[in-house]
Formats: structure tokens, sequence, C-alpha cells
């Protein structure tokens, strides 16, 4: 007889799409089709999300908390959230991350408070990219050069843009740096003046 899938057990009801119990949903994953699914469902976050040690993760629509015990092994802090709060119930007996009940695309944390980035790819296939650790300390920065620095700055700041000074002289540039919302700094250049070259010797 074949295994059903979670969905088959139609005793609760939320948004017009009918659930198994979270309880049912969650033993499915004890079967056969079970076990199967959630082994290609991890393999493919992970190839998506690369590694994982170290870095802060959110699992959003965590559910049952399965993948979230799975990631909990590898990152420095976790936390889970799901709307539906028996879901979480279930979870928190197999988590020991924070998990909130709240809506995905409204997530109570503030900017950055994960990391993001990148795994490797086939054109870098051993780098990973991931924001500064520590804002303070940057090993690199992308560099814009703009005709007017003042109605840049003025234009990106009314839209949320945070500068550490306002546009400073340096030498033959005015120049000011930002961070973009995963924490990056960005340097912004305008350029007043063409240095003089050293006369041919």
């Amino acid at each position: 007889m074949a295994e059903r899938s979670p969905g088959a057990r139609q005793d609760r009801e939320r948004g017009g799409v009918r659930l198994a119990s979270p309880a049912a949903y969650d033993r499915w994953f004890d079967t056969g089709w079970g076990c199967y699914a959630f082994t290609v469902e991890q393999a493919a976050i992970g190839r998506a999300a690369g590694r994982l040690d170290g870095l802060r993760v959110l699992d959003a629509g965590c559910g049952t908390g399965r993948f979230t015990a799975a990631l909990e092994r590898h990152a420095a802090r976790l936390a889970g959230v799901d709307l539906d709060r028996a879901m979480l119930a279930v979870a928190a007996c197999r988590v020991q991350a924070p998990l909130l009940a709240a809506d995905a695309c409204q997530l109570p944390f503030r900017d950055a408070a994960f990391d993001v980035g990148g795994p490797p790819t086939d054109d870098k296939p051993t780098v990973t990219l991931e924001p500064p650790r520590d804002p303070d300390h940057v090993s690199s920065f992308l560099n814009i050069r703009v005709a007017d620095i003042h109605a840049a700055c003025q234009q990106w700041g009314d839209q949320g843009a945070e500068f550490l000074t306002p546009p400073t002289e340096r030498g033959h540039e005015l120049r000011c740096y930002m961070r973009d919302p995963d924490g990056h700094l960005i340097e912004v250049g305008q350029t007043t003046r063409i240095p003089a070259q050293d006369p041919p010797s």
C-alpha cells in the first residue's frame, strides 16, 4: 500500500488550504517516502546555502523543526519562525534554537541580523560570499564614482542609505563611505581635479 503524503490527512484548515495535524505531518517524515523527501530536500538546501558553519541562520517557515534541527548543528546562531504555533510546539521538542510565531514577510528582526551570501558556483568553485562579521574590519570595498557626490548622497540618504560621514575633501576628490543593508562598505567619490603627473625623466 502506498504511503500517503502529509496532506492526505485533512483534519485542519488554514488560509483555504486543508492540512494534516502537526503531529501527523511530522510523523510522515519517519515513513519511507518521508525519509526520502527529507534527504532530497536537505541536500538541495545544502547545495543552495553552501557551508553554514559559524553563520547566523534564520529558518523561515520552520514547521516542526526537522530542518531546523539539522541546521542547528552548524550555525553559530539560529532562529526559526512559522505562522503556525502548533507546528512550533512540535519543533520546540526538537531544537534548542529560539522559535517565534511570525510572518516571514514581516520578520521581527533588525536588518542584517542574519548572514546572507552565496555558496560556491561553477565560476567561483572555492569561494563563499558572506557579509563582514565585524563591520569595522573589512578587507575590501566597492568604489563608486559619481558626477555630483552631494546630490548622490542626498538621493541615496532619502532612500535609507547609511553614511559614515558627510563627503569630505581628500586632495583631488570628495569622498565618503556608506553601508549597504548587509553591512558591506561602499566608497563614493567625486573627482574634483586630475592629479598632476610627474614629468618624464
